[in-house]
């Protein structure tokens, strides 16, 4: 009886838009959404009715992760409609970046040149630009130069560029303004790296929006096979994440050496304040 009931609730969980991968705030929406419903219900029926239902709506979004179906599908087309913000200062702190739809994704990694072409085992990056990339995350770190490099790429005023550790990774603050956030501080030595060689390796990467560079960055970072922080072996410690319409099509990528997350949800470069 037990098994039968277990096997039931497997039937209908959705990893993907579950535990690690699950959207807090469309949780929080959807659960909003299952107490409406169940106070009509306690209205128009009787509050026994309205408990269990209750009940089941939140026992389907804890192993779904939403409560009406088509909702992942409505949530990916609002965000790719989001219009993109004009150029300028940001003061939104909370604003993820914008997902990028995974047909284009592929097409702008496959633009730039920088990987071999994908095969039964996915994409490679172009060892040329691995090993260019390699000695460029190399020699930031020996020369601790993170914030001075972050700073002239952006073109802000170093001595307003706060690096700090978060709770949910490693963000730059630029004044009271949040320019910039990654999972761990060997995701932003990648992507401090990465820039530079794809500004020099590809002309399309300058004409790029914000959002598409976050995007492309965070899917490079994912064919790294050394740690940008110990040079340790990394692993995929996560299932890949397509919550909400946010794009990690590898997973959270992790080092075995020093726990470094190299790839996660809403990371990356934002809009930068004007200095």
């Amino acid at each position: 009886m037990l098994a039968s009931v277990s096997a039931a609730f497997e039937s209908v969980r959705r990893p993907e838009f579950t535990g690690n991968n699950r959207c807090v705030p469309c949780t929080a929406f959807h659960v909003s959404l299952a107490v409406a419903l169940s106070i009509l219900l306690a209205i128009v029926t009787t509050p026994f009715v309205a408990t269990v239902a209750f009940v089941g709506f939140v026992t389907v979004i804890y192993f779904r992760g939403y409560l009406f179906p088509g909702t992942p599908r409505l949530a990916k087309r609002l965000v790719l409609r989001r219009p993109r913000r004009s150029s300028g200062a940001t003061t939104d702190n909370s604003d993820a970046v914008t997902a990028v739809d995974g047909d284009r994704l592929e097409s702008l990694v496959r633009s730039l040149d920088v990987v071999d072409d994908r095969g039964p085992a996915g994409y490679r990056l172009e060892p040329e630009f691995r090993d260019a990339w390699h000695d460029r995350i190399d020699e930031i770190r020996a020369t601790n130069s993170r914030l001075e490099v972050l700073s002239t790429q952006l073109g802000l005023d170093p001595d307003r560029v706060v690096l700090e550790v978060t709770s949910s990774g490693f963000a730059a603050n630029y004044g009271r303004n949040r320019i910039g956030c990654w999972p761990s501080e060997a995701a932003l030595l990648a992507d401090l790296a990465a820039t530079p060689e794809l500004e020099a390796r590809a002309p399309r990467w300058r004409t790029l929006g914000a959002e598409e560079r976050s995007a492309l960055l965070a899917e490079l970072r994912g064919l790294l096979e050394r740690c940008p922080n110990c040079n340790g072996t990394l692993e995929r410690v996560g299932p890949a994440a397509d919550s909400c319409g946010s794009t990690a099509t590898r997973g959270a990528n992790g080092c075995r050496v020093c726990g470094s997350r190299l790839v996660e949800r809403h990371e990356g470069i934002r809009r930068a304040p004007r200095p």
